[in-house]
């Protein structure tokens, strides 16, 4: 298990992921938004994300609007992503708020602004944990 927490700490989460850290590469996409905040994530199919949010929880859209960006109110963290599909919701954690990010693998740019609003979505069940909020 894996912890991590925004900047002034209010909204933590662990990660619960198959493999070791060390076995990861985050991703780091290019679009503006995530560039702007040095944001990469990291998840696993296989993996499950808990997210406790109190009330510092800021939820943010971006690009296509489907997916959530869960921020924290107080520092405007952005700790996680996620998209929800009736009653399943997938997400992944953004790296460098993981305690441990340093045992990740080295980043790879990945660029979901060239895909379809569809080919989104279905990449995001194919890579994304399944996210529980506490």
């Amino acid at each position: 298990m894996n912890s991590g927490k925004c900047q002034c700490g209010a909204i933590g989460f662990t990660i619960d992921l198959p493999e070791r850290l060390s076995n990861y590469s985050p991703r780091q996409c290019d679009c503006d938004f995530c560039t702007s905040r040095h944001i990469s994530y990291v998840s696993d199919p296989k993996g499950k994300i808990i997210l406790k949010c109190g009330h510092s929880k800021l939820v943010l859209k971006q690009g296509d609007e489907q997916a959530d960006f869960i921020g924290c109110s107080n520092c405007e963290s952005i700790v996680a992503v996620i998209y929800q599909s009736g009653q399943s919701v997938k997400g992944a954690i953004n790296s460098t708020m993981l305690d441990r990010q340093n045992e990740l693998g080295e980043p790879q740019v990945v660029s979901p602004k060239k895909l379809t609003a569809e080919q989104k979505v279905s990449r995001w069940k194919t890579l994304w944990c399944e996210v529980i909020f506490e």
